[in-house]
């Protein structure tokens, strides 16, 4: 065992001064480094202003002000005053914040609730990719009348109400938090098109109807065959609309 260690040694040691001789800048991970930084929490440094959206509200923008005060590897800590609702550890939240003159909306969860007074001090994690909050960046298809099924979660025929390239809108009836993440799937000519989105909107119109508004995670994993599935439902949809608007022309 002895003889095992010291040859462990003698080849970490060989890589780090190959490695220093090279030019190179840090040492080479031999598998004992963390997972890498997420993107997200790369943006945010600290004092970097943002705000936090009141997770009651959920058919309009209620946000309220707070202040990174520390970032880690994959996690920051920020500070909201004059905050009037409680989280819990686990809560699916929406933050927003300003990057390169763009405004941002960001899913994130809370990972630690660490003080409620004076100020709310927690704990945050991002989820996925951030999109901008400005308005729609990708042209959105009206389906309304294609009669396009998905399924949100575990409730299958939802209806598709508009499609992009990167997220749609569904008509559903189970209850969803806003900055969640669900399993979601549409469903189209026999071909089923799976991943996991994060919901951007929630609007209630009532009779126990709720639209939902949601974008496909960026990671390849979790965009699951949801990343090619919208491109390609939507192509089709609007060719579709528009050999039906020729038609009637």
């Amino acid at each position: 065992m002895a003889g095992g260690r010291d040859s462990r040694v003698r080849i970490d040691t060989i890589l780090l001064v190959t490695h220093v001789h090279s030019g190179l800048q840090s040492p080479p991970s031999i598998g004992r480094d963390g997972p890498p930084q997420e993107k997200g929490t790369e943006m945010l440094k600290t004092d970097s202003e943002l705000h936090i959206q009141n997770p009651r509200v959920t058919d309009k923008r209620d946000l309220h002000f707070g202040t990174v005060m520390e970032t880690g590897p994959d996690t920051f800590t920020a500070m909201f005053k004059h905050v009037r609702f409680d989280l819990e550890p686990d809560q699916d939240i929406v933050i927003f914040y300003n990057l390169k003159r763009k405004f941002l909306q960001h899913s994130a969860k809370v990972v630690a609730v660490l003080d409620t007074e004076p100020a709310l001090m927690i704990v945050l994690k991002t989820v996925g990719d951030p999109v901008s909050a400005e308005g729609r960046e990708h042209y959105r298809v009206s389906t309304a009348s294609a009669e396009i099924h998905a399924r949100l979660e575990s409730e299958e025929n939802c209806t598709l109400v508009d499609i992009s390239s990167t997220g749609f809108a569904v008509i559903a009836h189970a209850d969803h938090a806003l900055g969640a993440t669900a399993s979601a799937a549409v469903h189209f000519k026999g071909e089923t098109f799976e991943g996991t989105v994060c919901i951007q909107s929630v609007r209630d119109i009532g009779r126990g109807r709720i639209r939902y508004g949601m974008r496909y995670l960026e990671d390849d994993a979790a965009a699951g065959t949801l990343k090619t599935g919208l491109q390609k439902v939507s192509i089709a949809v609007e060719r579709d609309l528009l050999k039906n608007q020729s038609g009637k022309s």
